[in-house]
């Protein structure tokens, strides 16, 4: 992890969070070092799930991914910056024709929540901006965004045919 974000920093960054109830922080990973990362979690056995009524996405979720977020930091970070108790990660690839619906199965979420990016590039006008509610975020790759959701679920644009690479998003939640 970027060592700029040392605990004093992680807990301004949290203020803000408590102020304004998202924080988003930008270069998580020092140059070169989010290539390796993104290596190693791209060798992850992902699942397709699809279900039109829903969501089509690949997923992961396991120890594995939460071993390899705290040994680069990620974890410990969220952990002693923003007070987030056993933080559990879930990877979420999105390819072109993938998406997810707001619909009556998701749940509500309530807590902090972080969503990392770790998309090799990305242009936004392929689509997959995460959606809270009726705001929209458009993650950049190599930046994290953090939430206070308090009855609130989320949602990925449908990711077009012009996108000529992944939309690799990881969430974390407290567990």
């Amino acid at each position: 992890m970027n060592p700029f974000y040392s605990l004093d920093v992680l807990n301004q960054a949290n203020a803000v969070l408590k102020k304004e109830n998202i924080v988003e922080l930008k270069q998580i990973f020092v140059s070169g070092s989010l290539s390796v990362i993104r290596t190693e979690i791209l060798s992850l056995k992902t699942k397709k799930e699809y279900h039109p009524l829903k969501h089509s996405w690949n997923v992961f979720e396991g120890a594995e991914l939460d071993h390899i977020l705290d040994s680069v930091g990620i974890i410990p970070a969220l952990s002693a910056g923003f007070k987030m108790k056993h933080p559990k990660a879930k990877l979420y690839i999105l390819r072109d024709g993938d998406y997810s619906l707001l619909h009556d199965d998701v749940s509500e979420e309530n807590g902090t929540v972080a969503f990392l990016d770790i998309s090799d590039q990305w242009n936004n006008n392929w689509g997959g901006y995460l959606g809270i509610e009726q705001e929209k975020f458009e993650l950049e790759p190599n930046s994290i965004l953090i939430t206070n959701l308090f009855g609130q679920r989320f949602f990925f644009k449908r990711i077009n045919h012009h996108a000529n690479a992944d939309k690799i998003i990881i969430i974390i939640k407290s567990n």
